[in-house]
């Protein structure tokens, strides 16, 4: 799921993968697991009839500024009054950006071609403070609460070359809250909760392909495979008719997003393969600028063992930096790492950085 681009605030991932994440969400090309439901379905073509996981649930799942709590206990505080002005208690945070998202309960279920998800819950927010003078301070804050489930098909063709999937999200519920903290005199300061929506139901869908373009023959035990990807996300862009509470307006909408990209692994005999991953993401949605919707990814899959893997990733998405390491023992999975939004159109705007952990069980 997204938010509008231009509301000040980041275009975020609906319950984004710790992989999705550490490489800067650019996996389009190269996705092959559950989160093949929600990034692009066709890799669930590349499931293989003898795998799959079944991840009940997914017991950690966030990610967090590292000032989101103590920038909050500053925020309250400044209701409480005191000697000096809320423009000059807040000058000293001008700029100050903080979020938190995170989802608990989080079930997959994937095998050969099919996937199906249930995400109960999930919160994501953002916070960022604008004092330009003495005389003016702004907070804006935005949260939204979110779940639903999905179901996907992948399906292979020219002998698994071409890949084709749709995922079908019939059920989708969102409640949003956008407010704006201002002073309304030099000393005072107001709740202006200019977006207050109620909880609605609607439904979506998305189509993705993936295309193995060449593959090269380095070495006798090693080879180079290209792979290219499109998906097409939230095409309905639903805004949620079905109303479940009262409020002045209905929840943000889905926003249609178009997200294409190539990728090149390199498959050998070693122990390590390493993939590098390009990605033009988020095409419709009112950016304008190339490092907007420019990612890039670097991974490198260590399997010393066949019941232990390692992953290292790095990334460059939207301007920032970020990356991750994780390992998975037998059904054990954690990693941890960090990445950044921007909360400002324009890259570079706003960085809130934020640090993310997630651990799973799958079998």
């Amino acid at each position: 799921m997204s938010f509008d681009a231009q509301a000040g605030f980041a275009t975020q991932e609906w319950f984004a993968s710790a992989q999705s994440r550490s490489m800067g969400m650019a996996t389009t090309a190269i996705v092959d697991d559950f989160n093949s439901i929600y990034v692009n379905p066709a890799g669930l073509a590349l499931v293989s009839e003898e795998g799959g996981e079944l991840l009940l649930p997914q017991f950690a799942n966030f990610g967090i500024s590292a000032n989101f709590f103590d920038l909050i206990d500053r925020l309250k505080e400044l209701t409480s009054g005191g000697s000096s002005t809320i423009s000059e208690q807040l000058q000293i945070l001008n700029g100050t950006t903080a979020g938190l998202d995170f989802s608990i309960l989080d079930a997959y279920w994937t095998k050969h071609r099919f996937g199906i998800a249930v995400n109960p819950f999930g919160v994501q927010s953002s916070i960022q403070i604008r004092t330009p003078s003495l005389l003016f301070a702004q907070a804006d804050l935005f949260g939204v609460a979110q779940g639903g489930a999905a179901f996907a098909y992948g399906h292979p063709f020219m002998a698994g070359r071409l890949r084709i999937g749709f995922t079908w999200k019939p059920l989708i519920y969102r409640s949003g809250l956008r407010a704006d903290l201002e002073n309304d005199s030099i000393a005072n300061v107001t709740d202006n909760f200019s977006d207050f929506a109620g909880t609605g139901l609607g439904m979506d869908f998305d189509l993705g392909m993936q295309f193995d373009m060449v593959t090269f023959q380095l070495t006798k035990g090693s080879r180079l495979q290209v792979t290219t990807g499109l998906a097409a996300q939230n095409l309905l862009a639903t805004s949620f008719p079905i109303r479940l509470s009262a409020g002045s307006s209905t929840p943000p909408s889905m926003i249609r997003r178009y997200n294409f990209g190539i990728a090149g692994k390199l498959m050998n005999s070693g122990i390590i393969e390493p993939t590098l991953s390009f990605e033009l993401r988020d095409l419709g949605t009112g950016f304008d600028e190339f490092l907007e919707i420019f990612h890039a990814a670097l991974q490198f899959t260590i399997r010393p063992r066949s019941f232990y893997t390692t992953y290292m990733r790095a990334h460059l998405a939207k301007g920032n930096l970020g990356g991750g390491l994780g390992f998975k023992w037998s059904v054990f999975e954690l990693e941890v790492g960090s990445y950044a939004e921007n909360l400002g159109s324009g890259p570079g705007i706003g960085v809130d950085r934020r640090y993310y952990g997630q651990g799973t069980l799958s079998w």
